[in-house]
């Protein structure tokens, strides 16, 4: 299976790190909500994160506006509970109040009409239905890091995030994501609900009192909600060895396709086509 070509705009499977965390995360905190019901993953991509909560969930939809993103995941990702439409976030292929649930991870950020999204998410959502969604939170996404992203149309920040929201659901948890790298301890006896972030070299250690958050990530309702955001912890232990894993590879490939490799590779072919036939 041809994997879709990474252009930076949306992430696809074999590309590791801070990004492909992060990713990930998001799609990890969703599965204790996502038990038996019905969800759509509104520009769902590749297709990996309409996947992996197939696997949790009664049924998944993944919709996204490429053609070409659509087809590869139909032929990559086959579950009996899961399936791939094209279609817009601003113009959902779906009658009003169909779905559990709706997953849209860093999608707002790429299109201006903002309201009309998440009118559109709030139609296709049963009266009991939940959003989960996330976008970078701009002042530390751009502002701060003065990036500009290509594929961006328009960024948001807390307040905005939160303001567009509350005109369609009552009742929101905001979360914050910012990728850490380092050592994890932790309790199973502990009753603390927040975690200590420490910081620093062999000179000094200090306690940081905020982490500026780069991600902000919205559990959406018109009920309240049993179930909270909780803090979490997302390993990249895995992706670190995948990483190295795929490097090899590819540098091996990268050797092999070289000509000092294919030169010895057919000077010594006779001989081996004659030792193979001595044994």
């Amino acid at each position: 299976m041809n994997q879709l070509d990474y252009t930076g705009e949306r992430l696809v499977p074999g590309i590791f790190g801070k990004i492909a965390s992060e990713h990930l995360h998001r799609y990890a905190i969703c599965f204790d909500f996502v038990k038996g019901k019905k969800v759509l993953d509104i520009a769902s991509g590749e297709g990996y994160g309409s996947n992996l909560l197939a696997k949790y969930a009664l049924e998944v939809v993944g919709v996204d506006i490429s053609q070409d993103a659509i087809d590869h995941a139909r032929k990559k990702y086959l579950s009996k509970n899961l399936r791939f439409q094209v279609g817009s976030v601003l113009d959902i292929p779906f009658e009003s109040q169909v779905f559990d649930m709706v997953v849209s991870f860093e999608t707002i950020e790429h299109i201006s009409d903002h309201k009309k999204m998440i009118a559109e998410i709030k139609r296709v959502l049963k009266s009991d239905g939940l959003l989960i969604i996330s976008t970078p939170e701009k002042a530390v996404y751009s502002d701060q890091a003065n990036y500009s992203n290509p594929y961006h149309e328009k960024e948001l920040y807390e307040e905005e995030f939160v303001q567009i929201l509350s005109k369609q659901f009552q009742f929101l948890q905001i979360g914050y994501q910012k990728f850490l790298s380092g050592s994890l301890i932790h309790s199973p006896n502990s009753d603390e609900k927040s975690i200590k972030v420490f910081g620093g070299d062999f000179q000094g250690i200090q306690q940081h009192k905020d982490l500026e958050q780069e991600y902000l990530i919205a559990v959406c309702s018109n009920f309240q909600l049993e179930s909270t955001l909780s803090t979490s912890f997302f390993s990249d232990e895995e992706l670190n060895k995948n990483e190295v894993e795929e490097l090899v590879t590819r540098r091996v490939r990268k050797f092999k396709s070289g000509f000092r490799y294919r030169l010895v590779d057919i000077l010594f072919k006779p001989w081996d086509i004659f030792r193979d036939a001595l044994r």
